[in-house]
């Protein structure tokens, strides 16, 4: 029976041999413990959290060569993501430690959405005169540009929204999202009590007021200087383009020369409708 050789690397009857099996074995540990180890660095780089969080680390990683990197199945993603430190990746988190995360992360959440704002030390001011209340520490923290605006100022700070990000306006679902964004780490969709036209039949992936939307958030992050999320959103803006109308194309190819080379992508297919 010439087609029952069982050496190692021989395939019998359609089956992976057992040398194929455990190469298959090993690429998806190292994926899922990779993926897990990225998880583990969101919320505990961003804050400078005790050594608890930080279960797992990375070999350095040129920015240059690669792209932002996000946790798909998490929905996390964090600025901090490409970092150096120790070589090696340990084992994939266990599940309480998902848990306590996901916790620290709807905690954070919470300190901005509380309607109190106790705790506040800051304020954002939109072009409408309404006050977001922050805290210095988290976004400093989380956007160099927030830290070095917070440098400049001790006491009372209250910082102009129209003056952080001059040629475009954002309005405050806008820079809510952003925020929420910067507190936890998570990525949300779009908002569908906001990104809603008149059209009842429209799907309201590209319709004008999604992508002011997305226009408003993608500039917002790019003043912020968080990098990740300009590339994230200009995807988005990018998967779109087809379907929106030449006047919202040209709202996006505004906005894309003003963020410059982190949207040039943007630019350049925008460019061509």
């Amino acid at each position: 029976m010439g087609g029952m050789r069982t050496s190692v690397g021989v395939q019998i009857h359609g089956i992976p041999s057992f040398r194929t099996q455990q190469r298959m074995k090993e690429t998806n540990d190292f994926y899922l413990s990779y993926e897990s180890m990225m998880f583990s660095k969101k919320l505990s780089n961003s804050l400078d959290s005790s050594p608890i969080f930080s279960v797992c680390t990375q070999t350095p990683v040129d920015p240059s060569s690669s792209p932002p990197l996000m946790d798909i199945r998490t929905g996390f993603s964090d600025s901090n993501d490409i970092i150096s430190g120790s070589s090696g990746i340990e084992s994939p988190l266990l599940p309480s430690d998902v848990s306590a995360l996901n916790r620290l992360s709807e905690t954070l959440e919470s300190i901005l959405l509380e309607p109190a704002n106790t705790f506040a030390d800051a304020k954002i001011i939109l072009s409408g005169g309404r006050e977001v209340p922050v805290h210095r520490c988290i976004l400093a923290k989380r956007s160099l540009f927030f830290k070095n605006k917070f440098c400049e100022k001790d006491h009372n700070v209250k910082l102009e929204m129209k003056e952080l990000a001059s040629d475009c306006e954002i309005g405050f679902d806008s820079l809510m999202s952003v925020l929420n964004y910067v507190y936890s780490g998570k990525i949300k969709g779009l908002p569908k009590d906001v990104c809603v036209c008149v059209d009842e039949e429209c799907c309201h992936e590209a319709c004008r007021p999604a992508v002011d939307f997305m226009v408003e958030v993608i500039y917002a992050f790019h003043v912020f200087q968080i990098t990740e999320m300009v590339a994230l959103w200009q995807r988005r803006l990018l998967d779109i383009l087809d379907k929106a109308s030449v006047d919202d194309i040209l709202v996006v190819l505004s906005i894309a020369n003003t963020c410059g080379k982190s949207c040039e992508e943007l630019y350049l297919n925008a460019s061509t409708f």
